[in-house]
């Protein structure tokens, strides 16, 4: 019997990413600076779970020594963050020694890449104070998995729950979804690139900043302005890279993750406000890090202007 035949829940465009914080330290994790992860999915899972989809990340019984607690007080049951899948899952080995406390966990199985949307380490949704009825049955005593499909209903309480607005309006893309770049897929990069930007204007080396140095730094009404600006740069640059020229790539069909959309201040001193933004490649973001727009873009179009230069040279020396 395949494996497909005696799937427990049928799948959904949202997911429960189960976490044992005996094998990882997931509230370590969730202090320090990075914001994506490679986890381990069910292998019954693996054909469903797509970029673009969103999911919760429930946190069970904490058997933590005082020791791998580091002398934290123990996790509560519950909800401690919301994920956006933005890899495909595929077969890969972690080195994650930093937050494993079982090295057979970095062993190379099915994983997809996560991203942090919302952080609740701070403010969990405790599994006891979760909502009565079928949709949260299994979110509040979920079976041994790694992966669980949840309803949109479980999820969009959930958001919510976590006074974020911006998640609980979108529509994940399905997961029959195939390559190609739809509307739904242009809001979810959209708004995953909006809910970055507010992360990042809210935290510094994982610490809250002030609400009024916040509000200075985040020159939008909301996340939601914000995505819909960002839908109007991607339209305007014709879907291609503000300074590479690159045609972008959305969450739903990263051939190349270098080609991913990527928020970009043009003033890296400045704030993100309107004015100051504009879509490139990821590779360009980092490439380009805090150097002045208007130099980075001389070097840009000094290595076209030298292209052929480049090309001459590299045959001769084959």
């Amino acid at each position: 019997m395949s494996v497909r035949s005696v799937r427990k829940y049928p799948p959904t465009s949202y997911w429960m990413f189960l976490c044992n914080p005996t094998q990882w330290n997931v509230d370590a994790w969730m202090s320090g600076a990075e914001r994506t992860v490679n986890y381990r999915i069910s292998k019954c899972d693996r054909d469903f779970i797509r970029p673009g989809q969103l999911g919760i990340l429930r946190v069970g019984k904490d058997q933590r020594s005082s020791f791998l607690r580091r002398g934290k007080p123990r996790l509560e049951p519950g909800i401690y963050g919301i994920f956006h899948v933005v890899g495909a899952p595929r077969i890969i080995a972690t080195h994650d020694d930093q937050y494993s406390n079982d090295p057979k966990i970095n062993r190379a199985t099915w994983r997809a890449e996560l991203q942090l949307a919302v952080n609740l380490l701070s403010r969990p949704i405790l599994a006891s104070a979760l909502p009565s009825g079928d949709a949260f049955e299994k979110i509040r005593h979920p079976h041994q998995a790694s992966t669980i499909p949840i309803s949109h209903e479980a999820f969009q309480k959930i958001c919510d729950l976590s006074n974020c607005s911006i998640l609980s309006k979108m529509s994940a893309p399905a997961m029959t979804a195939q390559s190609g770049h739809s509307e739904s897929f242009h809001d979810v990069t959209a708004m995953r690139m909006a809910m970055t930007a507010s992360n990042t204007s809210k935290y510094s080396n994982g610490q809250l900043v002030a609400t009024k140095i916040r509000n200075k730094e985040f020159g939008f009404p909301s996340e939601e302005s914000l995505a819909e600006y960002i839908l109007g740069l991607i339209h305007k640059q014709n879907g291609r890279c503000a300074i590479s020229g690159i045609e972008l790539q959305y969450d739903d069909h990263k051939t190349d993750p270098e080609l991913h959309c990527s928020l970009d201040r043009i003033d890296s001193n400045g704030h993100y406000e309107p004015g100051n933004l504009q879509v490139v490649c990821r590779f360009i973001n980092r490439w380009k890090s805090a150097s002045s727009d208007v130099e980075f873009r001389r070097l840009v179009k000094l290595l076209r202007q030298n292209e052929p230069a480049l090309v001459r040279n590299r045959r001769i020396r084959r």
